[in-house]
């Protein structure tokens, strides 16, 4: 039985890709501002772009009122806010802040990861269920990465994915 080989696939394409955090002034953002100031992490808000031949579709999961300061101090002690998925569709796909994950498995097509979108459950507890995790679930659902890998596996490649794209935000920050 042969292998599945994604580089040969005429599938759609999946991205993993991440934007900055919008954050409200005052101590949300001074918190944000320390932890990044301590060089130990680039927090970024994680989306999936799917790009087919016809068309390319971020999909999101993010707090219904992002910009709301009791909305970011809620998350931040790690309570439970309301979330909103989303899904929009981009003029082109982005030149930057983006990694190519991998290609949805034959049969499968845009409908797939709209389903998903859909059905995501959108209570966010931030590192617990949030952009993250939507995005990882989003993945794995349509290129069925979950199959092919075995859970440590699973994890190792997303943390060299998430290393990668936030090695890269650190080289586009100095430039």
């Amino acid at each position: 039985m042969a292998l599945y080989n994604p580089a040969s696939c005429s599938c759609a394409k999946v991205y993993v890709a991440t934007v900055p955090l919008r954050v409200p002034p005052g101590p949300p953002s001074w918190l944000i501002n320390a932890v990044e100031a301590s060089g130990t992490t680039k927090l970024c808000h994680y989306m999936t772009i799917v790009q087919s031949k016809q068309q390319c579709t971020v999909f999101d999961f993010q707090p219904e009122n992002p910009e709301d300061p009791l909305v970011a101090l809620a998350l931040i002690c790690g309570q439970q806010v309301s979330g909103i998925v989303q899904q929009r569709r981009l003029p082109r796909l982005p030149s930057s802040r983006i990694e190519l994950v991998g290609n949805m498995l034959p049969g499968l097509d845009l409908t797939s990861a709209v389903e998903f979108n859909n059905s995501w459950p959108t209570d966010l507890i931030l590192h617990r269920h949030d952009c993250r995790h939507h995005t990882a679930g989003i993945w794995r659902y349509v290129c069925f990465l979950s199959h092919f890998l075995s859970r440590s596996r699973w994890s190792s490649y997303w943390e060299n994915v998430h290393f990668h794209i936030n090695s890269n935000l650190a080289k586009s920050k100095e430039d």
